[in-house]
């Protein structure tokens, strides 16, 4: 009576949400009900529904619904139905009903009529009916660690006539994390476009700043013993690239971004009188080019990690602010 009550109850509810687009529905929480001695698991999650006892596990979510007990199993999607026991499997989809009897024969029954044919056929049935259709979107999060420095006429490095005074370090961090959609146009190319957030931090070994209070880009000194002194800019950026994926791990991509700067500050850590460690905060717009543009490139060599580069084709700082304008790179590691 179990057993009945609860395919009709699964049934019912799974037609419910998946039949209406326009309904959302979210439930929360554990429900553990026993009969005739059987201890039978309800979950409930948004979006997922679990059923488990001692003979057989019934699993919906967004993909469909999955049957298994110790002498079938069944998977319900919107491609169709796949019914499998230990004898006969059956394929049930827009092109008719496959039923292959486990002798070497298949039964194939379709709006034009009914026909046996070999083992062939219905194993070609089988891969189409997995195989993906594209074009088709897919989306995620695409997350970057690595360094950032500067690039100059005079090489990598700030110029000359800034580094002297500001000693940039090698340690300067980037980082940054987007939400992208990919738009998989074959099983090898797809397009790729989001938002993220992207982070560079400067660090300086000296208490020279960047001054903020000209149209002219110069270094001012901060008048306390510098113990830490980091210069930081968050970005919001949205890129745009074409990737192209081997069968296997291999893969790399090739775009641009366009980003705006939202946050510029120096963050200083300096001795008080006392000899204390005490912090300092200097935000402003530091004449830097509030809107930012570059290339990108990544290349994959694992199942979601690569190496990615950025180089900012925009001058980091305002046309007409200095004579020894730079622009920024970075270089990492990508997790995908």
């Amino acid at each position: 009576m179990w057993q009945v009550s609860k395919t009709l109850l699964f049934i019912l509810i799974y037609g419910f949400i998946f039949s209406q687009q326009d309904t959302t529905i979210s439930l929360k929480g554990l429900l553990e009900l026993s009969e005739d001695s059987t201890s039978v698991k309800i979950k409930i999650t948004p979006g997922k529904l679990y059923i488990n006892d001692s003979s057989e596990t019934i699993r919906m979510d967004k993909n469909g619904l999955f049957i298994n007990d110790s002498s079938e199993t069944i998977v319900m999607d919107k491609k169709g139905i796949i019914i499998q026991t230990d004898s006969e499997q059956i394929v049930i989809n827009k092109n008719g009903i496959f039923i292959n009897t486990g002798n070497k024969k298949t039964l194939s029954i379709s709006p034009s009529g009914s026909y046996e044919e070999d083992d062939q056929k219905q194993e070609d049935e089988h891969k189409h009916y997995h195989k993906k259709t594209y074009p088709y979107w897919s989306s995620g999060f695409i997350l970057e660690l690595g360094v950032n420095n500067y690039l100059s006429s005079e090489g990598i490095g700030l110029p000359t006539a800034y580094d002297t005074t500001m000693s940039l370090k090698p340690a300067s961090f980037h980082s940054a994390i987007y939400y992208v959609g990919k738009y998989n146009l074959t099983e090898y190319w797809a397009f790729r476009t989001g938002i993220g957030i992207d982070i560079n931090r400067a660090s300086f070994n000296s208490n020279a700043t960047w001054g903020r209070d000209s149209v002219k880009v110069y270094v001012a000194r901060y008048p306390k013993d510098v113990v830490k002194n980091r210069f930081k800019t968050v970005s919001l950026v949205v890129p745009l690239m074409i990737n192209w994926q081997s069968s296997g791990n291999l893969g790399f991509g090739i775009g641009g971004y366009v980003g705006l700067i939202i946050d510029s500050k120096h963050k200083i850590k300096y001795l008080n009188g006392s000899g204390a460690i005490a912090k300092a905060k200097i935000p402003g717009s530091y004449n830097l080019n509030q809107l930012r543009y570059g290339v990108k490139l990544q290349f994959k060599f694992a199942n979601s990690l690569g190496l990615y580069v950025n180089y900012d084709l925009s001058p980091y700082f305002k046309e007409g602010s200095t004579q020894n304008n730079f622009n920024q790179f970075a270089v990492g590691v990508v997790l995908s």
